[in-house]
């Protein structure tokens, strides 16, 4: 069986970065790890503090990768000007994080323009 790999592309769009996924099923386990390597490398080498992680075409996602989530949103806490926004989840995917109370510790937004507009 062929080896998954994440598809993520990053772009600067005004106070942060953007980044979306081109994966609808963040499930797979090294998916989630080289998803994780690629948002750990946002912070410590290209020093982005604010990101906003678009999650439109997104169907499911792991609690794996939903601590890759809470992680990011860890670190970037304790990084002067860092905030990690959340963005256009599915219905499903929003009751999830209703359920799980993430909504309460994860900043979210209905669409990236929402998103960005939490940075200024």
């Amino acid at each position: 069986m062929p080896k998954i790999t994440a598809k993520v592309a990053e772009s600067k769009a005004g106070p942060a970065c953007v980044v979306t996924f081109g994966n609808p099923k963040l499930v797979d386990a090294d998916v989630i790890a080289e998803v994780g390597k690629r948002l750990t490398s946002l912070l410590d080498e290209k020093m982005q503090r604010r990101i906003v992680l678009d999650f439109e075409g997104v169907t499911s996602v792991s609690s794996a990768m939903m601590g890759e989530l809470i992680r990011l949103h860890a670190k970037l806490k304790t990084v002067p000007g860092g905030k990690i926004v959340l963005c256009n989840f599915d219905d499903r995917m929003a009751k999830l994080l209703k359920m799980t109370k993430l909504d309460k510790v994860l900043t979210i937004a209905d669409d990236t323009d929402a998103a960005l507009a939490k940075f200024k």
